[in-house]
């Protein structure tokens, strides 16, 4: 799956799905009108993909999210700890630009609340 939905959309973020190396990566904006739109198909694709190879790697590179959204993706995340909790190898990334204190503080804050890790890497820029 790899769907660009940016150039149809600039409220939802790319979805790039590599089912070949377990890796999926969401890049861009979240601000969408119905977050749960855009994730409830998200959630149930790779809630099947891991149910039959046991493993994601999940890249977050979210320029701009809303409240919204954020609470959204919390949900995708609890989806992602429960099937590591059932045995599945999971790793989460959040990506965030070295300036943008509030996006670092948020990856971090997820993963207190998930209570797993989640590697935190800063770039100079998206």
């Amino acid at each position: 799956m790899n769907r660009q939905s940016r150039s149809e959309d600039l409220s939802v973020p790319r979805i790039n799905f590599d089912s070949a190396k377990a890796l999926l990566i969401l890049q861009g904006r979240c601000i969408p009108s119905d977050p749960k739109s855009f994730f409830n198909p998200l959630s149930q694709l790779i809630l099947d993909y891991i149910k039959r190879q046991g493993r994601i790697r999940c890249q977050i590179k979210l320029e701009y999210f809303n409240s919204s959204s954020a609470k959204e993706l919390l949900s995708f995340l609890k989806l992602l700890k429960e099937q590591e909790k059932l045995g599945a190898i999971v790793s989460i990334e959040w990506f965030y630009e070295i300036d943008d204190e509030d996006s670092a503080d948020f990856g971090k804050d997820l993963s207190d609340i998930l209570q797993m890790p989640i590697e935190m890497i800063g770039l100079k820029k998206f």
